[in-house]
């Protein structure tokens, strides 16, 4: 029997087909366990799309604001797709929460934070010169989490009896 917990299971979440299957996951799961579900969206300002050197962002009045302008539409777009998402869930107790700053690490932290009971996250599979080029925050994750985390492959199967991979170091 499992006992209700209070700390959460996060799911880590970018709208991508992988993250949609991973919220799903994490939803069957955090309901397996009588827990809080909490999607968190990271936004890197780093990752924006650059300004273009001419133009209105020639100003620096303009250009000065640019930034910030950009960082709030991207926080915005994430929060309509948490929105969208959380409507698609049908887990009793669930949240979402845009976070600012490189994913892993700002999900990392946030799940320090929150004690997290588990950690789900999708996976796009790249590989080669890609993943190299854009790393892998799912790997990232698996790599350096406060808690034990589930990364769920592109096609899988939820709820359906079967083989379960375990990797443990130790």
């Amino acid at each position: 029997m499992t006992h209700p917990t209070t700390e959460p299971v996060l799911c880590a979440f970018d709208a991508s087909e992988p993250s949609i299957l991973a919220a799903h996951t994490a939803a069957w799961l955090a309901e397996a366990l009588g827990a809080p579900l909490e999607l968190v969206f990271a936004v890197d300002p780093d990752d924006l799309p650059a300004l273009p050197p001419h133009g209105a962002g020639f100003d620096p009045h303009v250009r000065d604001a640019l930034p910030a302008i950009q960082e709030q539409v991207a926080e915005d777009a994430a929060r309509a797709e948490l929105e969208a998402a959380l409507s698609a869930l049908t887990h009793v107790e669930v949240t979402g929460h845009v976070l600012t700053g490189p994913a892993a690490a700002v999900i990392r932290q946030y799940a320090v934070e929150r004690a997290a009971v588990l950690l789900v996250t999708g996976t796009s599979a790249r590989g080669g010169l890609q993943r190299l080029l854009q790393g892998s925050v799912s790997g990232t994750l698996a790599a350096d989490s406060p808690c034990p985390v589930v990364v769920v492959p592109p096609g899988a199967a939820l709820r359906e009896p079967g083989p379960v991979m375990v990797g443990d170091d130790g």
